[in-house]
């Protein structure tokens, strides 16, 4: 039976992270399948390849930004029902996280957006939220085109609460072990993804957007939770 949630997650510098993160993951999820993206200049590319094993799919492709990994994907793997970002700085700790977050949307109508606690921002921010695929479809996107790294889990937050169609669980744990909060080593990755000049450049993106393109999202979420609920009527 084919996944109904697939899961993306970049990765680069962090193999043994990245094998925490699968472990925890393939232990507690129900109904997902992750894809796992590497960069073929890696110098520790070998090191994932083992760490990955036969534990998930993965792709390696040339450098690209988060933002351009991701939106690549979802094109490539459009028909999913559900999609969910996450990174290699996530430690899945509640079994069934998967179907219940998908059971939060379902509950709504099945047009939405769930996420449960990172420990981190809680519910302040959806983050490793799970999205359902006919609102990606519908913008045509699962990161907002122009950002680099951050601001992502922002825009999810101002689309569900404008668009009325976003859940948080808070007893659902993914743990974010962020260095910046001393859960975990700081390393080059953190410092080039958290520059001051990352911030700049996402945080002007995100503003654009909020002014320029939100509402325009919000309205094809909301026609898109109308015409679901008359075809569900």
């Amino acid at each position: 039976m084919k996944p109904k949630l697939l899961v993306l997650c970049p990765s680069r510098g962090r193999p043994g992270r990245l094998k925490e993160m699968l472990e925890s993951f393939i232990d507690t999820q129900t109904c997902s399948r992750i894809k796992v993206f590497l960069d073929n200049d890696d110098p520790l590319i070998e090191d994932y390849q083992q760490a990955i094993g036969n534990k998930s799919s993965f792709t390696i492709d040339f450098r690209k930004n988060t933002t351009e990994i991701l939106n690549e994907a979802v094109k490539l793997c459009q028909q999913h029902e559900y999609y969910m970002v996450t990174n290699d700085d996530f430690i899945y700790h509640t079994k069934g996280w998967d179907s219940m977050l998908i059971s939060a949307i379902e509950e709504r109508g099945g047009v939405g957006i769930a996420y449960g606690n990172d420990l981190l921002a809680g519910v302040q921010m959806p983050t490793t939220s799970v999205i359902s695929g006919n609102i990606v479809r519908a913008l045509g996107w699962i990161q907002l085109p122009g950002l680099k790294h951050l601001y992502g889990d922002n825009v999810w937050r101002e689309i569900g609460l404008r668009a009325g169609c976003l859940t948080h669980h808070k007893w659902i744990i993914i743990e974010h072990k962020h260095a910046f909060k001393e859960r975990s080593l700081l390393d080059d990755g953190y410092i080039r993804v958290n520059s001051k000049e990352m911030y700049q450049h996402d945080e002007k993106v995100f503003i654009d957007w909020v002014k320029e393109g939100m509402a325009e999202c919000v309205e094809k979420v909301k026609k898109l939770k109308e015409e679901h609920g008359k075809y569900q009527g």
